[in-house]
């Protein structure tokens, strides 16, 4: 709800802003800004007789709150997991051998579960969006930040499945009965034994 509001509030399209982008779209797009949704933010405005920029105080409150969104939410992350690291130490001193490995498998899979969107979504956001707070135009960085972010999906289960072992054994045991013909796990020995007319006896086993 915050966010909604923040866009609602400070990122709307607006006649500045329009302006501003009604060249660039149709140079890159082919359309035109009245037959498309945007949003965005113009740090800087250009006074026309003198061409002296000064900030553009609704897009700076507006980048301030998005600011604390992201630096509170990780700010929460690496608390609670100096907090988890800390309560999983004295657990694992109390706790049998295969309660302590479980625990240090999850421990490592939440680690790389926090690492794939601080290296896929925040740091490329940050880039994109602290490039224009300082005047700087990458326009690189558009593409790139949604290539990262539409691959964060795909790459956040994968911690789990590698890192937790009985996760792990089964999607190895998947591949295997994909890729090749599995073989039979179980072997049936059959054993018969024959009697002959005489007290002498014996068993022959066939495989």
């Amino acid at each position: 709800m915050w966010w909604s509001t923040v866009v609602r509030v400070w990122f709307w399209p607006n006649t500045q802003m329009d302006d501003y982008t009604r060249n660039l779209i149709m140079e890159t797009v082919g359309v035109g800004i009245e037959n498309i949704s945007y949003i965005g933010a113009k740090f800087y405005n250009q006074e026309k007789r003198n061409l002296t920029s000064h900030f553009n105080t609704p897009a700076w409150i507006g980048v301030a709150q998005m600011w604390f969104m992201v630096i509170s939410s990780m700010g929460c992350v690496f608390g609670f997991g100096a907090l988890c690291y800390l309560r999983l130490a004295k657990q694992l001193s109390i706790a049998s051998n295969a309660a302590n490995n479980l625990q240090v498998q999850l421990f490592y899979a939440l680690v790389m579960q926090t690492a794939i969107p601080l290296f896929l979504m925040h740091m490329p956001i940050t880039v994109y969006f602290l490039c224009p707070m300082l005047d700087l135009d990458f326009d690189f960085a558009s593409s790139f930040v949604a290539s990262t972010i539409a691959l964060y999906p795909a790459i956040d289960p994968l911690p789990n499945i590698l890192i937790i072992k009985n996760y792990r054994n089964a999607t190895i045991q998947l591949f295997r009965s994909l890729l090749c013909r599995p073989k039979n796990k179980y072997r049936t020995n059959q054993t018969s034994t024959i009697h002959n007319n005489g007290p002498r006896s014996f068993s022959q086993t066939i495989n």
